[in-house]
């Protein structure tokens, strides 16, 4: 195993709450047997979340079993990749610093209406216009025109 420590830095030294680290590469598997001797290279992906100080440690196949580049990326806690570079196997370092600003989030406030979230309906008396009393208390919903009686 080959261990290699990620350090997100930015210029405010702002705090990487909930993003990750991801690590593509290809690595080898030993598939031989002792009358085939090949040897098969898969796609592989390594992942970890990143503290909120910008750390992280990622855990790589020995050298000898990876080929290419590696592509390092930085993804926010919604998704979105911040920050995508490559580097060589060979040119692999026990340490990584990378520069890339955190994703923020904007605050939601709290609605104050106190009705907020709860179902509109519209509450009155029915009155008789004829005798001009009121006949029974009445609570109307609203509801899709295809469901109103007619």
């Amino acid at each position: 195993m080959y261990e290699v420590l990620i350090r997100l830095t930015n210029a405010k030294a702002a705090p990487y709450p909930n993003h990750r680290i991801a690590a593509l590469f290809t690595a080898r598997v030993p598939f031989g047997t002792d009358e085939l001797e090949d040897d098969l290279w898969i796609p592989s992906e390594l992942t970890a979340d990143v503290g909120e100080d910008g750390t992280s440690q990622l855990s790589f196949p020995n050298k000898q079993d990876m080929t290419g580049s590696i592509n390092l990326r930085v993804i926010a806690p919604d998704g979105e990749i911040l920050h995508s570079s490559q580097v060589a196997v060979q040119e692999l370092m026990p340490e990584i610093e990378i520069k890339v600003e955190p994703k923020t989030f904007f605050v939601v406030e709290p609605n104050p209406d106190p009705d907020y979230g709860k179902p509109a309906k519209i509450r009155g008396r029915a009155i008789d216009v004829a005798k001009g009393k009121e006949r029974f208390a009445v609570e109307i919903w609203e509801m899709p025109e295809d469901q109103l009686l007619t």
